[in-house]
């Protein structure tokens, strides 16, 4: 089975009753005896032809081993060779790719499916660890993680959150003698999958068969990071925002109520002038700004772009993922990899049809537009590397 959505990731549950009940609260373990379930995704074969055909530097691949005291090897000046990483994991470390969503096409498709879903930037690491071993000390991520079990089996402790929800800003080391029984202790075989939610403390390690697993980090977008938009359109547009503090104004608390009463005044002014459209959209495009393009079979032919009529079909390339932004006076169609085009309103229709629509004969475009005008839009898009010919 290929997984290519968080909906058959996630399978037998729905989404509904997952975002309910386990989204930032609770861990979530499905046992699904079926050990062909992430076949396709990847595979140790496939690892060690990543490992042989590129060029990887030390932070890319990381060794990782629980029991030596440095605990993360990170060699920066040599090359992490196979001969040099299948010793390491010969001695009991575990070997670390980070990033397989560039890498890897299933995976970097499996990514694209939640980064459209969530609206949030998602990274996949790989974990190779052997038999006997563990890589990393009990620790917690500022991310939301889904453990794929790809191959062979690991246990899981899962343990109190140290800090609810923490941001990136907050992460730390476990303090000693924090970790006692784990709140929950899940035997991953391959073809399972575990939730844990940011924060929650946890620990894995191998018995008797080695393991691979995949971590699928969905990085979130708090409310801190909107209102970090508003503040930021609000600075653009009144000048007081952007006024120097008091000089001194930590010398004293004679300050303080001048303090008080200027953040007072700003805060009404804020949520006098709050555009909660304009501070989404502006997140928006910034995650879509980090969303690369996905290779697709078709993303280097342009075969048939001079000789398009109304008659020919075009669909979206593989993987990828638009939007439209409108300003006062223009429309923007905005697309992964940061590509955009502007141009004037009377564009909408058409970039809102694109927006939807998987595939569709040329002429099936909003007639707002004229047939020519439809070709021209096509092209552009044809040749920004969104749309490809049928």
């Amino acid at each position: 089975m290929y997984v290519t959505s968080f909906e058959s990731l996630i399978q037998p549950l729905q989404p509904e009753e997952f975002f309910h009940k386990y989204w930032e609260k609770e861990p979530l373990v499905i046992s699904r005896n079926n050990s062909n379930y992430y076949s396709g995704l990847f595979s140790v074969q496939e690892l060690s032809t990543v490992l042989w055909s590129r060029e990887l530097s030390w932070g890319i691949v990381q060794l990782a081993n629980h029991n030596r005291k440095e605990g993360w090897i990170d060699y920066t000046t040599q090359v992490p060779s196979i001969d040099r990483l299948t010793k390491a994991y010969a001695q009991g470390d575990t070997i670390v790719l980070n990033d397989l969503q560039l890498r890897w096409k299933p995976i970097a498709l499996l990514c694209r499916s939640f980064e459209v879903l969530f609206n949030f930037l998602v990274n996949v690491n790989m974990y190779l660890t052997p038999q006997g071993s563990q890589g990393l000390a009990p620790h917690f991520d500022t991310q939301n993680v889904f453990i794929l079990q790809i191959e062979g089996s690991k246990n899981w402790r899962l343990h109190n959150s140290l800090i609810n929800l923490p941001l990136d800003e907050m992460a730390q080391d476990i303090p000693q003698g924090y970790v006692g029984e784990p709140k929950l202790n899940a035997y991953l075989q391959t073809g399972d999958l575990l939730y844990i939610p940011r924060g929650m403390v946890h620990e894995a390690l191998t018995s008797d068969e080695f393991s691979m697993h995949l971590t699928v980090g969905v990085s979130p977008l708090s409310w801190k990071t909107l209102l970090e938009s508003v503040l930021e359109l609000a600075s653009e547009q009144d000048v007081e925002f952007r006024e120097s503090l008091p000089i001194g104004f930590t010398n004293s608390n004679q300050m303080l109520p001048l303090l008080y009463a200027k953040s007072e005044l700003l805060l009404k002014r804020l949520l006098q002038s709050l555009n909660i459209e304009e501070a989404t959209d502006r997140i928006a495009e910034r995650v879509m700004n980090k969303m690369q393009s996905l290779p697709d079979d078709d993303c280097f032919h342009t075969s048939g772009i001079d000789t398009l009529n109304t008659d020919t079909i075009v669909r979206k390339r593989e993987g990828m993922f638009c939007r439209v932004f409108k300003d006062k006076d223009s429309v923007r169609l905005q697309f992964s990899g940061g590509y955009a085009i502007t141009g004037a309103n009377i564009l909408e229709p058409a970039f809102l049809f694109v927006v939807n629509s998987e595939r569709f004969a040329i002429r099936e475009m909003p007639d707002n537009l004229s047939d020519n005008a439809k070709l021209v839009l096509t092209r552009r898009l044809i040749n920004d590397g969104l749309l490809t010919v049928i």
